[in-house]
């Protein structure tokens, strides 16, 4: 929406998702996912991971969270829906939007586990 109350053309953003969950792996070598750590728009990759994600890791791992953390993929659905609650006898403002999240439109694969702030391995090809 611009200054002037216009609504202006569709915003973009990335359907892929990675998201970081803190983790145990138990005595099987299975791995159970704990609580939600953070989320980030676009594809998965190992360029991603080393640049990007460990070094945020590394960094909130200090403060918050332990190691080790579960990364997912996952693509949203293509669609969002936006509510307005209209008022009568005045012009809309952006107070009266509201976005409904899209929703996960694939199920979440598991890509990665990081173990350590130099540590990773590959769950898929």
């Amino acid at each position: 929406m611009t200054p002037s109350g216009r609504l202006e053309g569709p915003r973009s953003l990335s359907r892929d998702r990675v998201s970081a969950y803190e983790c145990r792996i138990d005595s099987s070598g299975r791995i159970i996912r704990g609580r939600y750590v953070n989320g980030w728009f676009g594809g998965f990759s190992a360029k991603k991971l080393q640049e990007e994600l460990m070094p945020w890791l590394s960094q909130h791992a200090t403060q918050r969270y332990s190691y080790p953390f579960l990364l997912t993929h996952h693509r949203l659905q293509e669609k969002t829906a936006v509510h307005i609650q209209e008022r009568i006898g005045r012009k809309a403002r952006v107070s009266d939007l509201s976005w409904s999240p899209r929703r996960p439109g694939t199920p979440k694969t598991q890509v990665a586990v990081v173990e350590s702030a130099e540590e990773f391995r590959l769950l898929t090809p």
